[in-house]
């Protein structure tokens, strides 16, 4: 009877497993001191130890995941900015305004902008406020 219970629970559980894994996202960075987001597409940013940028499948395509090495934040004009090239040449360009920022249902502190060679990405980030 044993064995045959688990054979039953052993399923649920990997099933279970693998649907938490699906709706938390992946850390992409340690020591995160900045995350921003935004949609259309969807897209994760970290700025810890490295900058990471996780773009989110559009149509059939797939995760995308870039790092770059990490920076300090300069400030200038109210706008904290960060730029960062990896050793290939790949640039990132990431701007937060202090302005007001909603997102869905949520709202942040800052207006983001994320620039690559590939694409302007706009978003929120920051503090999310209550």
């Amino acid at each position: 009877m044993t064995r045959l219970l688990f054979a039953f629970t052993l399923p649920l559980l990997f099933a279970a497993g693998a649907a938490a894994s699906q709706t938390r996202p992946a850390r992409l960075a340690t020591d995160v001191a900045y995350e921003a987001k935004g949609a259309g597409p969807d897209w994760q940013l970290a700025i810890g130890d490295r900058i990471a940028l996780r773009l989110s499948p559009e149509g059939d395509g797939f995760v995308t995941l870039q790092y770059f090495p990490r920076t300090r934040a300069r400030n200038a004009a109210g706008i904290r900015r960060w730029e960062s090239r990896t050793p290939g040449g790949a640039t990132i360009v990431i701007e937060a305004r202090e302005q007001l920022c909603t997102l869905g249902a949520a709202r942040y502190r800052d207006t983001v902008s994320v620039t690559t060679a590939e694409r302007r990405l706009t978003g929120c980030g920051g503090r999310q406020l209550q």
